[in-house]
């Protein structure tokens, strides 16, 4: 599955599941790696999942899941200063901020935002996503799902079976 980030001034960053390489593909189409994440040993392979007999990528994530491998590069927003994605290890979601300017990267599982003047701290679920809508600026979709936002449904006033959340932010 291959995810593309939201239109930057020259093109877009293009990532492809089980690939560690954020691309950019410019106006001109041309393509070329533009950051490359690595996870050291904890890269999934080639023969990993090749010749494996799975018989579902069902199979595959179970596999995976239940190592320390670490996949799935995707939802990268880029902003001026900071480059965000998401990936998984052993099955859960983390969201990883890399600082270009000071060359610092910063991983973790949860979110964490202001709305209104309430303080908002959310695991990072698989079904939250995020983007860039261009001129730095980006957006997060959050589920309405008590799974989700836990009690914060009632600051958002949202139940259970709503459209998901979906907040624009730019980069401060």
């Amino acid at each position: 599955m291959a995810q593309f980030s939201g239109e930057l001034t020259q093109g877009y960053n293009f990532v492809n599941s089980f690939n560690d390489t954020i691309y950019f593909v410019a106006k001109s189409m041309e393509v070329f790696p533009k950051y490359y994440i690595d996870f050291g040993s904890n890269k999934v392979l080639e023969e990993d999942l090749v010749g494996k007999g799975y018989i579902s990528i069902v199979d595959v994530f179970q596999f995976i899941n239940s190592s320390e491998k670490s996949f799935n590069v995707g939802n990268v927003v880029e902003l001026e200063t900071y480059l965000m994605y998401r990936f998984f290890n052993q099955g859960q979601a983390f969201l990883s901020v890399y600082d270009k300017k000071k060359d610092v990267l910063k991983s973790g599982k949860k979110i964490s935002f202001d709305h209104l003047g309430v303080q908002i701290v959310l695991d990072l679920d698989e079904e939250i996503s995020f983007g860039t809508i261009g001129d730095n600026r980006a957006y997060i979709v959050i589920p309405a799902e008590s799974s989700v936002l836990k009690q914060y449904q009632e600051v958002f006033n949202v139940k259970d079976g709503d459209n998901p959340l979906i907040i624009l932010f730019d980069e401060k």
